[in-house]
């Protein structure tokens, strides 16, 4: 069979007769040998191109110093120019997807690792302070491309030969800033600390009388009539769940409370039929018992 492309080559070479019907085999005429060659360079050309469609196959290491795919250009994001391996497109194209195929429970796994060895295979130990990594996210300002976030992973502490304690620090850029500030940090004993910034509860009115924790813990309710109120997606066992419920004109008609609610001293609080109440509840069962107390009476 003529070998029209590369993935058609042998590698025992004394099966390489032709490069597409012309004769290379011992014996042959020497005035084949330059339109070999040239065919030769045009089927290395149609395989660099990506025209051969041969796929590059490799059970060894594949180590290049340089890997662009869709463009050949290099970027600057904050003045610093972008690193060796760049993949571009125009639609999903410009993803990276990774996908694991495997019966078990694990998932697709990206590394980032970090020695303070000076040369590739050298394995130096970090410090305290040391990143171990960053994912960076970066948005064109019409010149050039500006880092709006980024997620920094450090070593939180002395490692040793079987421990490394690590941190969580998350950033973003503020309006009319060029560099993120730190706002986040989730520490290697399991704190979250706010470096800037404020929480900010979302506020979300309850349409029906469901109050669905998914959607916040701070609620509101103007009642006009027989009110049950339910609780939904709540936190298992070991976790405390907790909300707020802003009441207008709660003491206007009767409002049975869901299961489990527990109230001090026993008894619902009688709440106003013209205004506002807050009230405040937890759990931390599940939702089998909700302790329920009185914030605010009557706020004006």
């Amino acid at each position: 069979m003529p070998k029209t492309k590369i993935s058609e080559y042998n590698s025992n070479q004394a099966l390489n007769t032709d490069i597409n019907s012309i004769n290379i085999d011992e014996g042959c005429a020497p005035s084949g040998i330059n339109d070999a060659i040239r065919t030769l360079m045009a089927q290395l050309k149609n395989f660099q191109d990506g025209s051969s469609g041969d796929n590059l196959t490799n059970t060894g290491n594949l180590i290049p110093t340089k890997i662009r795919s869709g463009s050949t250009t290099d970027y600057t994001i904050a003045g610093a120019t972008t690193t060796n391996h760049i993949l571009n497109g125009t639609s999903v194209a410009g993803s990276l997807t990774e996908i694991m195929w495997e019966a078990s429970a694990n998932g697709a796994d990206l590394r980032l690792l970090k020695s303070r060895g000076a040369s590739i295979g050298t394995n130096t130990a970090v410090q305290s302070g040391d990143s171990l990594g960053q994912v960076r996210a970066s948005g064109a300002d019409g010149t050039a491309f500006q880092e709006a976030a980024k997620v920094m992973f450090k070593v939180d502490g002395t490692p040793s030969t079987t421990s490394m304690p690590g941190r969580i620090e998350t950033y973003t850029t503020g309006s009319l800033s060029t560099t993120p500030t730190l706002r986040t940090t989730v520490d290697s004993k399991g704190n979250l600390v706010l470096n800037s910034g404020a929480i900010i509860e979302r506020r979300e009115a309850v349409a029906a009388s469901d109050i669905d924790l998914s959607k916040g813990n701070y609620f509101t309710k103007t009642i006009s009539g027989t009110t049950t109120f339910t609780v939904s997606n709540v936190p298992t066992t070991g976790s405390v769940a907790s909300f707020i419920l802003d009441l207008t004109n709660g003491g206007s008609a009767t409002i049975t409370w869901w299961s489990g609610t527990k109230w001090v001293g026993g008894t619902a609080p009688t709440l106003t039929s013209s205004g506002r109440d807050v009230l405040g509840f937890f759990t931390h069962d599940g939702g089998t018992t909700w302790s329920g107390f009185v914030i605010g009476k009557d706020v004006k």
